[in-house]
């Protein structure tokens, strides 16, 4: 009975004034497990402080809760990489001695959920529907840029669409179902003829493989060529005897230069563009300053569906070049059907 109304007068003296170094705050406190190294995740206290926790551990939120109120934990933002973090303890009333929360991280499991479509081919969805109600035309090739929107390609319709960040369904370049042919300017108005790739530039804007051009679309959804002729000729492959197929090819400024079958699109950290040619069976590359196109990789139609050449890139060669991505070091991975993943290394 003493020590309780020792307790009682105590706390009375405190909150009259004495014993003003007294705090009746109570900071809460995190126990993080199984986090990977290297990896980072942020917790909220309220809906107020965010936490950024990077090592596995006791951590403390900045801000204290005052004494019988409420506090809730959660995870802001989970560890990028496939992890998941969960609360455990991770709400109640504080006391002078509030329970750990702990924070248990674990490899995710995946959960695969239909997030837009349903299954209906061959018919176009009207702008604004509800993204489970949607049916697309051969969706392909999905791109996002850092606001968290949605690009992907409909290959039967020869449009792009776009999913904001927000889930709403909009035709962001193209007209659908127009006459195939590559035709510059704005949705409805300007046309592709046969998009099949695109990645989004680090100028902002979505570069696409348009048959045997490239072309550009701004965050307006405006068409404008950038590289390749549109009038391209084509010349007998001098590596068949057969006299039976044929080259698209011109290296120089890229208004002017030719293409053949365009099945990559990446670019390096300098800003210049490359493109997989196929049945031209080469890398291009496009010059980030002078525009210019050259030839990075391979000779012009010589295939090599077997036992292809390895050293130099100019005198190595390839089968069916079906597609390519750059690290961030610059080397070049390119993937040849028939001969496994290749890789081109910087100068």
């Amino acid at each position: 009975m003493k020590l309780k109304i020792f307790w009682l007068s105590f706390l009375l003296l405190s909150g009259c004034g004495g014993g003003g170094d007294i705090s009746y705050n109570t900071p809460i406190r995190v126990f993080v497990s199984g986090l990977d190294a290297g990896k980072e995740l942020s917790l909220q206290l309220n809906d107020d402080e965010i936490l950024a926790v990077s090592a596995n551990g006791s951590s403390t939120f900045t801000k204290p809760v005052p004494v019988g109120s409420s506090y809730k934990v959660a995870v802001h933002e989970q560890p990028p990489g496939f992890q998941w973090c969960d609360v455990v303890n991770e709400a109640g009333i504080t006391d002078v001695t509030t329970p750990d929360i702990n924070v248990n991280c674990r490899a995710a499991l995946g959960q695969v959920t239909t997030y837009a479509g349903k299954y209906k081919q061959s018919f176009l969805s009207p702008d604004d529907v509800l993204l489970k109600d949607a049916t697309f035309q051969r969706p392909y090739y999905p791109v996002y840029d850092k606001e968290g929107n949605l690009y992907f390609i409909e290959l039967n319709a020869r449009v792009i669409r776009k999913i904001s960040k927000d889930g709403k369904l909009t035709t962001f370049a193209g007209t659908p179902n127009a006459p195939a042919r590559s035709v510059e300017g704005g949705v409805n108005t300007g046309s592709f003829k046969r998009p099949n790739i695109m990645v989004l530039g680090p100028d902002g804007l979505l570069y696409v493989a348009d048959d045997k051009i490239v072309v550009t679309v701004d965050p307006d959804g405006n068409i404008k060529r950038y590289a390749g002729d549109y009038n391209s000729s084509q010349s007998p492959n001098p590596y068949d005897p057969s006299g039976k197929t044929f080259t698209r090819y011109r290296d120089g400024p890229k208004d002017s230069a030719f293409f053949y079958q365009l099945t990559g699109l990446a670019f390096d950290s300098q800003g210049n563009l490359f493109l997989s040619d196929n049945i031209n069976y080469v890398i291009r590359r496009i010059d980030k300053l002078s525009g210019d196109v050259t030839t990075a990789a391979g000779i012009v139609g010589l295939r090599e569906r077997v036992n292809p050449k390895n050293g130099a890139a100019t005198s190595a060669t390839f089968g069916d070049i079906f597609a390519l991505t750059i690290d961030a070091k610059d080397n070049i991975y390119v993937l040849d059907t028939f001969n496994g993943i290749r890789k081109i290394t910087p100068e």
